[in-house]
């Protein structure tokens, strides 16, 4: 039996040895993926995206497809330790959002909370979080990911900003009024 937790204290580990349950700890790096609700993913996409100009630091992420098969790599295996699961390489908010040719708003420290309110208008609300890894940075060392999982992630924190800017964009649909039948229908 395995349990893989993506939370580091959520179980007792000495429990689960003395029951013979593998304890494998994926620590995810925020995951981009083309169905993955992600606040840090629907900020980047947003036409105006905010960034700290005072403290641009450095991030990375990791693509679903890629997660989800450290999650499948650790069952196999039996993951008994924790393990960081990141794409190589690193970008800055900047970086970014001139690599998805988005128009950069410097922001400083007061700013950040009418840069939050007007993003949670347009739908794309920024969380504690976010804000955080786009002030201070979130970087980690997944190397032994290969050594423990027998896999590395395939793509590139990079590879993975371009593919969240090649996604297609979403497309409202509205009612249109069908004269053949008098009433309206969902285009």
């Amino acid at each position: 039996m395995i349990f893989i937790s993506v939370d580091p204290d959520c179980l007792d580990d000495s429990f689960c040895r003395r029951v013979g349950i593998a304890v494998g700890k994926l620590r995810l790096a925020p995951v981009l993926g083309k169905h993955v609700p992600s606040p840090l993913g629907r900020l980047l996409r947003q036409p105006l995206v905010p960034y700290s100009v005072l403290a641009d630091a450095p991030f990375a992420v990791v693509e679903d497809g890629d997660a989800a098969r450290a999650f499948v790599a650790a069952a196999a295996r039996r993951l008994d330790e924790p393990v960081n699961v990141v794409a190589p390489g690193a970008i800055t908010a900047l970086q970014a959002t001139l690599r998805g040719r988005r128009l950069p708003v410097p922001i400083v420290g007061p700013e950040w909370g009418l840069a939050r309110r007007a993003s949670h208008l347009v739908g794309a609300p920024i969380p504690e979080h976010v804000i955080e890894l786009l002030h201070r940075g979130r970087l980690a060392d997944g190397s032994r990911s290969d050594e423990l999982l027998g896999l590395s992630p395939r793509l590139t924190t990079p590879d993975v900003i371009d593919r969240l800017y090649s996604w297609e964009s979403v497309v409202r649909i509205g009612a249109v009024h069908s004269p053949a039948r008098g009433s309206e229908e969902v285009a």
